[in-house]
């Protein structure tokens, strides 16, 4: 029997229109006991009304990355993505295309410390094309002006089977930005002391995949805020360095897209989820930002540069 395992799918949609909308479920393995969430967050970048939604999903098929439920489907495969759910609330019907080849096999960002649990974290989709719709009950008009969503997105993976009392990370940063001359994503984890325990940025250009493993976050300025009730960078400079590229990436906040905190949802969640989730994710409150980047990389000896990249990323802090 399988003590403990945590496993959390996340997919982004940046619409052309500026909406941002993050979907991600949650898988959870506890002496035997299987749980499994789905959450969805909408965030408009003009003036707008935000929705969040969080379900309980019961799970009949688990193979890979694909879970069927009582609710539909959530499939993750090399070539393609799909998600096909009928909430209470919600019902959702999303293409995800990757726009470079996936390789699911590739090893991620790993974190251990003393004993036999780990944690990974890796992109599955650096960069996709998303097509579908979301319909909202009764609240279509207050949150999108349509049901049809187009836009880029992106897809990660994180597993775990580290105790959630010895996972080391207090402070996360992560990002994922996208433009003609490249794509990437980084992930930059830090723990009690502020050492670094975690860290990588993957990024495509010149036709294929760079990982970079060395990697630096210095935050400029910091700016509080009350809700959820933590102070973050106003900005940052990355430098990250492989043998083959170097790259500076300096980003700025814009505007707060989605408040994430610890969501009291007893109704969906019961008192024993709920004190399951607390434990397991110690409790995270974080925000993801709405960003403009400028930066510059050198690959193989050319270097370029770009100004005012409009992204996405996310500052988060631990308990």
């Amino acid at each position: 029997m399988r003590i403990f395992r945590f496993e959390k799918w996340f997919v982004d949609v940046l619409t052309l229109d500026r909406d941002y909308i993050i979907f991600f479920h949650t898988l959870l393995e506890v002496l035997g006991i299987r749980v499994c969430f789905v959450e969805v967050n909408i965030s408009r970048f003009g003036e707008g009304h935000n929705f969040h939604l969080n379900r309980k999903l019961k799970v009949i098929k688990r193979s890979g990355h694909t879970i069927s439920t009582r609710q539909g489907h959530i499939l993750y495969e090399e070539e393609m993505g799909k998600i096909m759910l009928l909430l209470r609330g919600m019902e959702i019907e999303l293409n995800i295309n990757p726009v470079h080849p996936s390789d699911f096999i590739r090893l991620g960002m790993k974190i251990r410390k003393r004993g036999n649990g780990y944690l990974e974290w890796k992109p599955l989709y650096l960069k996709a094309m998303v097509e579908g719709r979301i319909r909202i009950e009764g609240e279509r008009e207050q949150v999108m002006d349509e049901e049809k969503i187009t836009g880029t997105g992106y897809a990660d993976y994180l597993y775990s089977t580290m105790s959630p009392f010895r996972v080391p990370v207090r402070q996360l940063y992560w990002g994922r930005l996208h433009s003609q001359d490249l794509d990437l994503t980084f992930s930059y984890a830090l723990g009690a002391h502020d050492e670094v325990t975690g860290a990588q940025m993957m990024v495509q250009a010149g036709g294929e995949t760079i990982r970079l493993d060395k990697i630096s976050v210095h935050a400029d300025r910091w700016e509080e805020f009350i809700s959820p009730g933590i102070t973050c960078p106003a900005s940052y400079m990355i430098k990250a360095s492989s043998q083959r590229m170097q790259l500076a990436l300096k980003v700025v906040h814009l505007k707060p897209a989605i408040v994430s905190e610890f969501m009291e949802n007893l109704k969906e969640l019961g008192r024993l989820g709920l004190a399951i989730l607390r434990r397991i994710s110690r409790e995270p409150r974080g925000i993801k930002f709405y960003s403009s980047a400028c930066l510059e990389f050198v690959l193989d000896g050319q270097t370029r540069k770009l100004d005012e990249v409009f992204m996405i990323d996310e500052y988060v802090k631990f308990t």
